[in-house]
């Protein structure tokens, strides 16, 4: 008999503290896989660069970083139209996040060290990639809900995360101190440019992870 993964079911009830940055990203530095369309307006995506802390109650305590550089679309088998974020990079520092990510969402999370300091987090990837990030609250927080999803190809499927959040959010700055890294995948990163100056810190937050919508892949 298998043994049970490591990881609950979803719907799960996380909270903790999270900096979203929002980025244009030039279409010249994606590299989206094939069936992914990107949403562009003046020849530049919409990324979104983001740190979250997930803290006691939630089913799993631990960090992530994540790279989404542009929003996305898909036409699915069915006809459908599959709208989010796409994720290019995403680290974690808890293998039965891992494996969560990539059996559930289908999401490419790999094993990495954060090292937290007042402002900011130094991430320190297994494949090499360093990414130090600093923030600053720049107003007081507000009450503020959101919704969020992502869309990862996944051999035939076309697999949707999605998130609802409840957060008192305040409007911050987020700086890329370092990036250093040999992965084809961040030149995205590298090549963008903060969309507008400002980052959202959402210090607390409640998200609510569903269970995935999953999606015959379109031709």
């Amino acid at each position: 008999m298998s043994e049970p993964p490591p990881y609950p079911q979803p719907p799960w009830e996380t909270h903790g503290f999270a900096v979203f940055c929002p980025y244009a990203v030039p279409l010249g530095a994606l590299a989206l896989p094939d069936g992914l369309e990107p949403v562009h307006v003046a020849g530049r995506a919409a990324g979104l660069l983001a740190y979250v802390r997930y803290e006691a109650p939630s089913p799993l305590t631990y960090e992530e970083m994540i790279w989404m550089p542009a929003f996305v679309r898909h036409r699915a088998a069915g006809g459908e139209l599959v709208r989010g974020f796409w994720v290019s990079r995403m680290w974690v520092d808890s293998e039965a996040s891992l494996r969560a990510g990539r059996e559930l969402w289908a999401l490419p999370k790999t094993l990495a060290r954060f090292e937290r300091s007042r402002t900011g987090v130094a991430m320190h990837a297994d494949h090499g990639t360093e990414l130090v990030l600093e923030w600053r609250r720049l107003s007081p927080a507000l009450p503020f809900r959101s919704r969020v999803a992502t869309v990862q190809l996944d051999g035939d499927r076309v697999v949707r995360f999605r998130a609802r959040t409840t957060a008192h959010t305040s409007l911050a700055r987020l700086d890329v101190r370092r990036l250093s890294s040999s992965d084809d995948a961040l030149r995205s990163l590298d090549e963008a440019t903060p969309a507008g100056g400002l980052a959202s810190m959402l210090a607390p937050f409640e998200t609510t992870m569903l269970a995935p919508v999953v999606y015959e892949r379109g031709g």
